[in-house]
């Protein structure tokens, strides 16, 4: 399952950039998802920005826009949800939660 981040507007600065990042919701490369009605039962997968797992999510910028380009020129902006780790999976929805943070940071000169 994926899943994309895209702006349909921007208007900052030249020297500055709106990073994305994870915020919640991923550690160390994997999401934990909750069975719908029975919490107890969980299931792990991992989550990946490309082809890559998301280890850090402290320093993985997932979408990078500058300028006025609303497609991000770093990351790739599609975070990808692997399949379970487990080899058994019980029938049923499971469900789980990712936190972004946004930040309006100067580019290095």
């Amino acid at each position: 399952s994926d899943m994309n981040i895209t702006s349909t507007s921007m208007n900052i600065d030249v020297n500055e950039a709106v990073n994305v990042y994870i915020k919640e919701g991923v550690e160390n490369g994997v999401m934990t998802l909750k069975r719908d009605f029975n919490e107890s039962t969980t299931i792990t997968a991992d989550v990946k920005l490309g082809d890559k797992k998301i280890t850090d999510i402290e320093k993985t910028v997932v979408a990078c826009f500058k300028g006025d380009d609303t497609n991000p020129t770093v990351g790739t902006g599609t975070i990808t949800l692997g399949e379970p780790n487990e080899d058994y999976v019980k029938a049923g929805s499971y469900t789980g939660t990712l936190t972004f943070s946004i930040k309006l940071e100067v580019l290095s000169a």
